[in-house]
C-alpha cells in the first residue's frame, strides 16, 4: 500500500495502481483531485483520491508500506509544519516503510535565481523569474503568462523553502527517519551539489522512531 502526498492530475498514482499496487492519492486541491478521477477512470485503475491539508496526512491510515513526494511538493510551509508533514508521514508506515521525497536541487538552481527564463506552450509564452531571500531561506518565483491571442496575466508567485540537502537529511533523521540514498535524478543517478537538479531521497522509518519523535 502507496501514498502519493501531493498527487495532484494522478500521474503517478494511476501509473502505480495499474502495476499492482493499493494507493491512496493526497492533495488539498479539489479541482486536480477531480482530473485525478477521471485520469483512473479512463484506465480503469483502482485508486483512493482524498482532499487533505499534508500536514493531516497522518489521518489517512496506517501500515502503509511506502510513501511518495515527487516534483517539490514539499517545502511550502515554515520549517516546523514541514516538520509536522514529515512526522505524519512517518505515523502512517508501517515499522519497515519507505519515503521517497523528490525536491528540486536548489543550491544548483540558486546559481541562476535572478535570469529571467522563458518557455513557449501552445498557447501563450511564460516568463519566469526566481528570487531568493537569504534570511528566510524562500525562493519565490514570479511567473508571468503572454497569451498569444494577446493579453498579459500575472500569475500567482511560488514561494518555497529552498531546503538544502544537508538541511533535508537533518530534518528527516529529527523526525524519524533513516537515510537510505540520497540520488540526483529520478533514474537513480549520483548526486552532484553543483551539478543535479534534483535531489531525490530514498529513506525508511528509524528503529524506535515512534519513541524517539513524538507525534
Amino acid at each position: 500500500m502507496c501514498s502519493d502526498l501531493g498527487c495532484g492530475t494522478g500521474r503517478h498514482s494511476v501509473p502505480l495502481a495499474l502495476m499492482g499496487c493499493e494507493v491512496v492519492g493526497v492533495d488539498l486541491s479539489e479541482k486536480v483531485l477531480a482530473v485525478a478521477r477521471e485520469l483512473a477512470a479512463s484506465h480503469r485503475a483502482e485508486v483512493i483520491f482524498e482532499r487533505r491539508d499534508m500536514r493531516d496526512v497522518g489521518e489517512i491510515g496506517k501500515g502503509f508500506d511506502a510513501c511518495i513526494s515527487m516534483y517539490t511538493v514539499f517545502g511550502y510551509f515554515d520549517a516546523g509544519e514541514d516538520a509536522r508533514v514529515l512526522r505524519g508521514i512517518r505515523e502512517v508506515l508501517a515499522p519497515e516503510g519507505a519515503l521517497l521525497l523528490d525536491l528540486t536541487n536548489f543550491p544548483f538552481v540558486l546559481r541562476s535565481a535572478g535570469t529571467p527564463t522563458w518557455r513557449e506552450g501552445e498557447r501563450a509564452v511564460t516568463r519566469e523569474v526566481q528570487r531568493y531571500q537569504p534570511l528566510t531561506g524562500v525562493l519565490v518565483t514570479e511567473r508571468t503568462l503572454f497569451r498569444k491571442e494577446g493579453g498579459v496575466v500575472k500569475l500567482p508567485d511560488s514561494r518555497v523553502r529552498a531546503w538544502a540537502p544537508h538541511e533535508v537529511a537533518a530534518l528527516l533523521e529529527s523526525t524519524g527517519f533513516q537515510i537510505v540514498e540520497l540520488f540526483g535524478d529520478l533514474e537513480g543517478g549520483r548526486f552532484e551539489w553543483d551539478r543535479s537538479l534534483r535531489q531525490v531521497f530514498l529513506a525508511k522509518v528509524a528503529d524506535g522512531s515512534s519513541s524517539m519523535c513524538p507525534g
